[in-house]
């Protein structure tokens, strides 16, 4: 193996060592609800994108579908949740729902529980829920904080 040979090689270890630095210090800095969403990058213009952006969010994802399944009395079922978007302020990151006619939210404590919770559950590290209500040009911040004792 000849000289010119061996700073080849000292070279690529040196260039791999900074891909490992840099991705480290990436991974390490971003926000840690970030690290397990599954961040789709086919982000629609729309009213809720608009209106999040009005209000000093960044929209970072879009649609994404969340499938699970569990058991019933033996009988394997099957469904999955969507998240509409996902909003990041500053550090913080928020699921996005956006309001739908044929599911009105019940703005309640059980009916914001029913409707809203399975998505903190899955998500927890997320600061909260954003759900928007396009036709009044809102947004409601929703987040979750368990008590001790009730």
């Amino acid at each position: 193996m000849g000289r010119s040979d061996e700073f080849v090689m000292i070279g690529i270890i040196v260039l791999i060592a900074i891909w490992i630095y840099f991705a480290f210090r990436k991974w390490l800095l971003e926000p840690t609800s970030l690290r397990y969403i599954p961040l789709n990058n086919d982000i629609k213009e729309s009213v809720a994108v608009q209106l999040l952006e009005r209000a000093g969010y960044e929209v970072i994802g879009g649609k994404f579908r969340i499938p699970f399944h569990f058991t019933v009395n033996g009988d394997d079922l099957h469904s999955r949740l969507f998240v509409d978007l996902v909003a990041r302020q500053g550090k913080e990151c928020y699921l996005v729902k956006i309001a739908r006619d044929r599911m009105p939210i019940d703005w309640t404590g059980s009916g914001v529980r029913n409707r809203l919770l399975a998505y903190f559950l899955i998500y927890g590290d997320c600061a909260g829920i954003l759900y928007i209500d396009e036709k009044e040009q809102q947004i409601h911040k929703i987040q979750f904080q368990f008590d001790e004792d009730d």
